[in-house]
């Protein structure tokens, strides 16, 4: 079933830290178009069960799921979940000052990944992988050390476009995960040094 609207629903978690000094959209786009460019780009990955969080309350959004008029926002950042073929999915975005903007910075996001395949850099959806593994939040393995690195992006919660060289990125990812930090699990730091055995050619 092809997607034409979104489920709106509160924000379960907001992965990492929020964007300090965010920035101002460089999109052109209308409300409309970044909406309809999302559900585009969900249904040529034939995503299923896709919906937007936003950090608003319940109380927030009206009987038919969309947000009320004049409902505050505790921030512009939106959290996109669905299911892939490849398992569940969940992208963040709060670069920018806008929720639109970082919605349509998500639908970018995704459209990059899609590209990955039709170019033949990747064949059997590995660009996902990491995204699937942070969303299920269980143990799982990475088929490839792209994937390790992906995981490691969306654990620290990245901007897309972001460089951190890669010692760096495993260091910042074991102190983030490590459980005697708030927030830093047994089972997060366990997937952190699988994701850095991967890296290392270690698996």
């Amino acid at each position: 079933m092809r997607i034409s609207e979104l489920e709106y629903r509160p924000i379960d978690q907001w992965r990492g830290e929020l964007t300090r000094a965010r920035k101002s959209s460089p999109f052109k786009a209308s409300d409309t178009d970044t909406l309809r460019l999302l559900c585009d780009e969900l249904n040529a990955v034939r995503a299923t069960a896709a919906a937007l969080l936003l950090p608003l309350g319940p109380s927030d959004f009206k009987v038919d799921g969309r947000p009320k008029v004049g409902a505050r926002p505790a921030h512009p950042g939106v959290v996109l979940v669905c299911t892939l073929k490849h398992g569940p999915f969940r992208m963040q975005c709060d670069t920018f000052t806008d929720h639109y903007s970082n919605m349509r910075a998500i639908a970018l996001s995704l459209e990059a990944l899609r590209k990955m395949e039709r170019y033949g850099c990747t064949k059997r959806g590995e660009q996902y992988r990491g995204w699937t593994a942070i969303a299920a939040g269980d143990e799982r393995d990475f088929p490839t050390r792209e994937a390790a690195l992906a995981f490691l992006v969306q654990l620290l919660a990245l901007q897309p476009g972001e460089r951190v060289p890669t010692d760096e990125l495993i260091r910042r990812a074991m102190f983030k995960a490590h459980p005697d930090r708030a927030g830093g699990t047994e089972t997060m730091m366990k997937q952190v040094l699988k994701a850095k055995a991967m890296i290392e050619g270690n698996p």
